[in-house]
């Protein structure tokens, strides 16, 4: 049994980063360009060639993915634009009251799945 847990547990590894890579390219497929959506219709050639080198937008795509992956592994998951407050802190000061929700959803399932089952 445990060797069928850690046989499970290895193959965890690249099925995450096969998921990650798709993401990551799913997202390089979107057309339009990150920075001129993230300024508006209004920017300037030079304010967006400044977004761009401050996201890592003009590297190429393996690039920004392996170095994605770095800040991951740190739990770095940038800045929101929008807010300008760092992703990590964002999720963090929602976690709990995702989790009180999530708790309270898995109680309900667990008694509906009774009820009806029986």
């Amino acid at each position: 049994m445990s060797l069928y847990i850690l046989k499970r547990l290895a193959l965890l590894v690249p099925v995450l980063a096969g998921a990650s890579f798709l993401v990551f390219a799913m997202m390089e497929l979107v057309p339009g360009d990150a920075a001129e959506a993230m300024l508006g219709p209004y920017a300037t050639p030079e304010n967006v060639e400044r977004l761009r080198e401050s996201m890592n937008l003009d590297a190429p795509m393996p690039a920004r993915y392996f170095s994605w992956l770095k800040n991951l592994a740190r739990l770095d998951l940038g800045r929101a634009h929008s807010i300008g407050r760092p992703v990590r802190e964002e999720v963090l000061e929602r976690f709990g009251a995702t989790m009180i929700l999530a708790g309270a959803a898995f109680v309900l399932a667990v008694f509906a799945g009774i009820l009806l089952g029986a």
